[in-house]
């Protein structure tokens, strides 16, 4: 009889116990991110913190704001907690380059497209801009060059 007790004890659990194989659920990584197209207007560039990430060379802090290019875009933010208002950083996290910043033409009042990009789920940065038309490939040269 305990036998049989223990059987269907085991039966029924196994009945009930959650489906492990969901492939909906995923942890730790990137969901898909969803584009807000507008522009940045460069804000300033100033001088950096010595204890921040910075290029070795010649570092400057780029300040910008991000504006939709539909202004009611930012009624529908998924995260309206992050501001539109960011610094451009290059690499891992690195304040460029002065002279890297200047030749792409990021001076302070000037306008470049910019992309808003919003993390609909995942694990990663629920918010990151991006800007087309600067070449993000000559970064490092100015920033570790000779």
């Amino acid at each position: 009889m305990p036998r049989l007790v223990a059987l269907l004890l085991v039966g029924a659990l196994l009945t009930v116990a959650p489906d492990c194989s969901n492939d909906d659920i995923v942890v730790g990584r990137c969901g898909p991110y969803v584009d807000l197209e507008g522009t940045a207007e460069i804000l300033s560039l100033h001088d950096v913190d010595p204890d921040a990430n910075n290029c070795p060379r010649d570092p400057v802090t780029v300040l910008f704001v991000f504006r939709p290019d539909n202004s009611s875009a930012r009624d529908d933010y998924l995260h309206p907690q992050w501001s539109d208002t960011s610094h451009l950083t290059v690499g891992d996290g690195k304040n460029p380059n002065l002279g890297w910043t200047v030749g792409e033409g990021l001076v302070q009042g000037s306008i470049h497209d910019c992309v808003r990009s919003e993390l609909t789920w995942g694990a990663c940065t629920p918010v990151v801009f991006g800007f087309p038309e600067i070449d993000f490939g000559k970064w490092s040269d100015s920033c570790f060059g000779p």
